[in-house]
């Protein structure tokens, strides 16, 4: 085994010969997330689980549409007071809590990224959180 001994100058240098046009990910604030985001596939579910789509409002006010269009949920955006960059979304269709979603993410040069859990809420027990599934979402907004 070769072991190579770098000193802390060549690794300066290294770093700062990386070219310009290289960004790194900064993380989402929610001023950002206002837009079209569309599940992105990058988390398996089995079959059962259907997929949604979140479009975010100007006002934070959500919808969250399954891929086939067979179910809408209105959802609205809950601030944290102590998290600036994980977001909470309380998702209903009527009046029944079904779906919250707690999301964070990131943006770059190549787009921005939702990832989080989708929790399924109201059974046996109203408000009680009975399962739910990982989730991802990549923004269709330039």
């Amino acid at each position: 085994m070769i072991m190579l001994k770098i000193s802390k100058r060549a690794l300066l240098v290294y770093m700062l010969s990386v070219p310009a046009s290289f960004s790194f990910a900064d993380t989402i604030k929610a001023r950002e997330l206002e837009g079209d985001w569309w599940t992105s596939g990058q988390i398996p579910v089995s079959e059962e689980v259907a997929l949604y789509n979140l479009t975010v409002g100007e006002n934070m006010e959500a919808t969250y549409e399954s891929v086939n269009g067979k179910i809408q949920l209105k959802c609205n955006y809950k601030p944290s007071n102590t998290q600036e960059s994980v977001f909470v979304f309380y998702c209903y269709y009527d009046e029944k809590h079904l779906i919250t979603l707690s999301l964070s993410g990131w943006s770059s040069e190549r787009g921005k990224v939702l990832y989080g859990y989708e929790y399924w809420v109201g059974w046996p027990v109203e408000g009680s959180i009975y399962g739910g599934v990982p989730v991802s979402f990549s923004s269709i907004n330039p």
